[in-house]
């Protein structure tokens, strides 16, 4: 099984090559192109989440708690169209910052399983769809280069892995017992395949709604007549004493 040192420097490496490649031939500003690289690199562990080594389940969370939170107040401060005083923006960076480095690196050992559904084709999908959604501000051809980072950084940790599974010995070619269990659409647990696929397509649902592929069916409103909430006031009668009420009669 590759190591973390060969994990980082393979998907660093895939970084450099696309952020040179997005800024001088596909024409991306400096700026973002530089920021497909580090997402490349920094996807390159993101599997890593379910390791029991405590070094890339420490440094991938203190990433996320530093960069999430940026995402999370421009957010806040887009939706309430005011602006935080420093103060509250210092504090609510301190509150995500260890509810995210402390709290979620607590959850995932508890729940993470190691080689199952985060070594997977569907969380590398998870994870582009996430970037997409979470780049809402930019242009969509830079919401897919941030999104196809993320996946070119998180394939190649897969690949790495069934790569390091291949051994060769005495001329002889044989996989080991972790081969297969990296480049994989589901995984031994049923409960983990069910609640990882259906998050998968409630994101790409969500993110084809964002780039405006599909319109979300509008709500049909039924219309009440006055006859169906009650029966029983009808105008009719109303019509019927109206028709029959005398018209000669002289009122002076």
């Amino acid at each position: 099984m590759a190591g973390y040192k060969e994990h980082i420097t393979f998907s660093s490496c895939l970084g450099i090559g696309l952020g040179a490649t997005s800024h001088f031939l596909l024409g991306f500003s400096p700026v973002e192109a530089s920021l497909s690289g580090f997402l490349t690199a920094f996807a390159g562990m993101l599997p890593d989440l379910d390791s029991q080594s405590s070094r890339p389940v420490r440094d991938l969370f203190a990433m996320l708690g530093a960069v999430v939170p940026l995402f999370v107040m421009g957010r806040i401060m887009r939706t309430a169209g005011v602006m935080p005083s420093t103060e509250a923006l210092a504090l609510t960076f301190i509150v995500l910052y260890h509810i995210i480095r402390f709290g979620g690196m607590w959850l995932i050992g508890k729940l993470a399983v190691h080689r199952g559904m985060f070594h997977s084709i569907p969380a590398m999908l998870i994870a582009m769809l996430l970037t997409y959604m979470a780049a809402e501000q930019s242009e969509h051809d830079v919401r897919m280069l941030l999104a196809l980072s993320i996946g070119l950084g998180f394939f190649s940790h897969l690949l790495l892995d069934e790569i390091w599974a291949i051994q060769i010995r005495d001329g002889h070619v044989r996989l080991n017992k972790f081969s297969g269990t990296a480049i994989k659409w589901v995984g031994q647990s049923q409960s983990g395949n069910l609640v990882t696929y259906g998050i998968m397509f409630a994101l790409s649902y969500t993110t084809l709604i964002y780039a405006g592929v599909i319109q979300p069916q509008p709500v049909l409103q039924q219309v009440v007549t006055p006859e169906e909430v009650a029966p029983e006031l009808t105008l009719e009668p109303v019509l019927q004493q109206a028709a029959e009420f005398p018209r000669d009669v002289d009122w002076q």
